[in-house]
């Protein structure tokens, strides 16, 4: 891959990164400060300039450190209370029926040439053709692995809204068990309204995901013959030498 290619492909990668990693602990943070009234506290605190600018450099050091590792968290558990959940609903004939949805890509893989026992069994895998897709079609490759950031948001997304109405459940159970209200806003943790929103946006993203997930796997399975093809063609082209200068060339 030359240097172009190699350049045309860093923003994408930091494009995945920061959607992947850091925005779902931007949604995080952000219900967070809403749920304990927070982000009110804070607007007031800007719109009376009373160290409002002091304290958003704050926020914004802590959403860069804590940011990456919560991401990274974000990303491996949202399948168990994302992925797992659409699984077992599609199973369970609740969710729609798509096909493409966890679609096994072996057939794709085969396609490319690779001899199959460099796999170990593992050809079903999705990277195999994202990094063919890069590596012979740069371009295509890149735009491929965006679509599949933004399902890995959708999934890590998903994830936050979850523990956001983990913990507002939790303090609505303790208040109604306690007798005591921990917060008193309607649009605080344990309110029937952050209850009802942060639930609702959880089911919004799983269906995201579910969406995302399916539309890639028809990208890839669209995309992938024709990169292979054009890989085919590439290497059967040859490219006619003139003798003379092979002549005066040759050592």
């Amino acid at each position: 891959m030359n240097n172009i290619d190699a350049r045309s492909l860093a923003f994408p990668n930091l494009f995945y990164d920061i959607i992947v990693f850091l925005t779902p602990t931007l949604t995080f943070l952000i219900g967070l400060a809403a749920g304990t009234g927070v982000l009110s506290g804070l607007w007031s605190s800007i719109s009376s300039d009373q160290g409002g600018g002091l304290l958003v450099l704050i926020v914004s050091l802590v959403v860069f450190f804590v940011g990456y590792e919560y991401g990274r968290l974000a990303e491996t558990y949202s399948d168990v209370f994302v992925g797992m959940p659409i699984r077992i609903l599609k199973k369970l004939g609740v969710l729609g029926k798509n096909g493409d949805f966890g679609k096994s890509l072996d057939y794709q893989v085969k396609l490319l040439g690779i001899d199959i026992e460099h796999f170990q069994g593992r050809t079903k895998s999705k990277w195999t053709l994202y990094f063919y897709a890069i590596q012979n079609a740069p371009l295509v490759g890149a735009d491929l692995l965006k679509r599949y950031a933004w399902e890995k948001l959708a999934r890590s997304e998903g994830f936050s809204f979850f523990l956001l109405f983990s913990v507002s459940v939790s303090i609505h159970l303790s208040n109604y068990l306690t007798g005591n209200s921990v917060l008193q806003t309607n649009l605080q943790f344990g309110s029937t309204v952050y209850l009802v929103t942060s639930f609702a946006l959880y089911i919004v993203a799983i269906i995201d995901y579910y969406k995302r997930n399916a539309w890639n796997a028809d990208l890839l399975i669209t995309t992938i013959p024709i990169i292979v093809n054009a890989v085919a063609g590439r290497k059967n082209i040859q490219v006619p030498v003139d003798s003379e200068e092979a002549e005066s060339t040759d050592i």
